[in-house]
């Protein structure tokens, strides 16, 4: 696997900076600025992880910010997390940047935004996450035959002191600090990859207390094929640090095989009652292919100013099914089971009463399986079924054993 020495540089706090994706530069959904502060720089380190595919990751870069406006502290229980978040996404490429770790560093701080102590972690760790349906300039495989991106590395965030002191010292903004970093990278013969990359992308939807968005992470039609409905059923297992973090029980991903888009069914389980909730036009699936090796690939992603979800899986795309659409008749690659993570970020500032003492913000990661469904699958091939006319099934199924359909706007 090839990787490539760019450096990362981002700035929630003037919305111009990148989140660019390991795959395609976005443009990215902006985090609100809780307050001012003295600008501080972490230092990124990156290391691949699971199964990937024609995946260049960074290798390190810098994330720079105020006062926790991009990156914010949680608490639970008087315990403070702090978490970064950055997202964007578009309808063929979806990125996440995620870690958290403990805020148990302070400093005094007076700007005048903000009199009093500030909280920060001295490291964070979690995870980078890109997924590509297509290619792109910085991709280099062989064209025609190697196609789409997958991938995930292990995201370290180290405070970086020096050039904190830097930016405290010379009374740097945000933006100050990004150009000094930036020359300085420029001398040592680093070039802005986002100056040459293309490509589009928007995040949209509202943040809920479980850590999971809604809205739309892709906005193309799921109504699908008929007889081409792949089904998967998702499990979750809470993995490394987290805070108010409370996953999904299980669920359920429908989607179609031939034009990749599918819709979620999440579960919810919470003292004795059984709810789930739907997210209509929210993920797609696609296989990506490198030196004959093929990769299904699941994601979903939705982010706004406050809160982001991703939801990420890859797996052996060895198995095929017949197909017999209107837009294709023969056979399709698909995988069997899928892993992955679900991520959930949430700093809750949209909610009335923050800062009044008690438990704020949510953070954490998932371990999600997502396994095929056949007998499901092939049922709902049988009977000609769209993505839209399975969930509807797989609802009524559900509500026979007890669960109740939560509306958009609840917030578990």
């Amino acid at each position: 696997m090839t990787s490539r020495n760019l450096l990362f540089i981002s700035s929630f706090v003037l919305a111009w900076a990148a989140c660019l994706p390991l795959a395609r530069a976005q443009t990215q959904a902006s985090i609100q600025v809780v307050s001012g502060g003295e600008t501080i720089v972490y230092q990124l380190a990156f290391e691949p992880a699971q199964d990937n595919i024609n995946y260049l990751p960074y290798e390190n870069g810098y994330y720079v910010f105020t006062d926790f406006g991009d990156l914010f502290v949680a608490r639970e229980n008087g315990n403070k997390k702090a978490v970064i978040t950055c997202t964007a996404a578009s309808d063929v490429s979806n990125t996440t940047f995620f870690a958290v770790g403990d805020a148990t560093e302070s400093y005094k701080t007076d700007t005048g935004a903000l009199s009093g102590t500030a909280f920060y972690a001295d490291e964070l760790r979690g995870y980078a996450i890109s997924a590509d349906s297509q290619n792109d300039a910085l991709f280099q495989g062989s064209a025609g035959s190697d196609f789409g991106v997958a991938g995930t590395s292990i995201m370290t965030a180290f405070y970086d002191e020096a050039d904190s002191n830097n930016a405290s010292a010379k009374r740097l903004s945000v933006a100050g600090e990004v150009k000094v970093i930036q020359a300085r990278l420029a001398s040592q013969g680093y070039v802005d990859a986002s100056q040459t990359s293309t490509g589009t992308g928007t995040g949209s939807g509202t943040g809920t207390g479980s850590g999971t968005g809604t809205g739309a992470g892709t906005t193309a039609d799921t109504s699908g094929n008929t007889g081409d409905i792949v089904v998967y059923r998702l499990g979750f297992k809470t993995i490394g640090e987290s805070v108010n973090y409370r996953p999904f029980s299980a669920g359920y991903f429908v989607g179609s095989a031939v034009n990749g888009t599918g819709s979620l069914i999440l579960e919810i389980e919470r003292q004795g009652l059984k709810f789930y909730r739907e997210f209509p036009n929210f993920g797609t699936l696609f296989v990506a292919k490198s030196r004959g090796e093929r990769k299904g690939v699941m994601f979903a992603m939705d982010a706004n100013n406050v809160s982001s979800t991703t939801f990420f899986g890859t797996g052996d795309a060895n198995q095929s099914i017949s197909v017999d659409a209107p837009s294709l008749n023969g056979s399709i690659n698909f995988a069997r089971k899928l892993t992955g993570y679900a991520i959930s970020a949430d700093s809750e500032n949209d909610l009335a009463g923050f800062g009044d003492g008690g438990d704020i913000g949510v953070a954490g990661v998932s371990r999600m399986t997502a396994t095929y469904l056949e007998d499901t699958s092939k049922l709902a091939k049988k009977n000609f079924r769209t993505v839209a006319d399975e969930v509807k099934q797989l609802e009524k199924e559900l509500q026979e054993k007890g669960f109740v359909g939560l509306p958009t706007t609840f917030a578990p």
